[in-house]
């Protein structure tokens, strides 16, 4: 699940509002792009818009509602533990500070709206 990111001044310019830069940063990854827009409440800008919270099944796998116009299905995001290296990866492309990093992994633990895993392997 790795991905390449936009690159561009703006991606790292300290002088925009870090939600901007990594909505940005991800608009050009069919898959990240809309994971970014559903964390953190965006107006969707791509085809496929993802529902307003996801859920973290027992296995790990991460599940969303997604909408491509008409249509709507369940779909799998990947694994929670990907899914967040991915996150942290997203943030040190857009030069995040901590307060900032925090800002974004506090938006993306709101987003997982259920975790189904058994308590005691919990990992995160």
């Amino acid at each position: 699940m790795t991905y390449r990111y936009y690159s561009s001044v703006a991606i790292t310019d300290p002088e925009i509002f870090w939600s901007k830069r990594v909505h940005l940063a991800s608009l050009i990854h069919p898959a990240m792009g809309p994971i970014v827009e559903a964390v953190m409440g965006f107006k969707p800008v791509l085809p496929i818009v993802l529902g307003l919270a996801a859920v973290i099944r027992h296995d790990g796998i991460v599940l969303a509602v997604a909408y491509n116009g008409a249509d709507k299905r369940e779909m799998p995001l990947g694994h929670i533990h990907a899914l967040r290296d991915e996150f942290r990866r997203l943030a040190d492309h857009c030069k995040l500070n901590d307060d900032e990093r925090t800002a974004l992994f506090t938006e993306l633990k709101k987003w997982v709206g259920k975790d189904l895993r058994p308590r005691d392997k919990v990992v995160v």
